[in-house]
């Protein structure tokens, strides 16, 4: 998740494939791509690249993200199930 979050810190398009974590905290900002699908599908997913969030919309997106933060979240959560 952190990469997905450094290339929108820069402003690129990212192509992911779904998992819980990255779709609760990207949302529709993210491409989804199953790699099972065909490249086909791939191939329409760049065709039409203009129908998706741009860089610029990603990058504001992720501003509002911190990693302290986010990892925080995450330590508290362990010690919650830990306890």
């Amino acid at each position: 998740m952190k990469y997905i979050m450094f290339y929108g810190l820069i402003g690129l398009r990212t192509i992911s494939t779904r998992t819980p974590l990255i779709v609760e905290h990207f949302g529709d900002k993210v491409i989804w791509y199953n790699p099972d699908e065909s490249y086909e599908k791939l191939l329409e997913i760049l065709r039409n690249i203009d129908d998706y969030p741009t860089g610029a919309e990603f990058r504001e997106y992720c501003k509002k993200f911190s990693w302290q933060t986010e990892a925080k979240k995450m330590l508290d959560a362990y010690d919650r199930i830990m306890h």
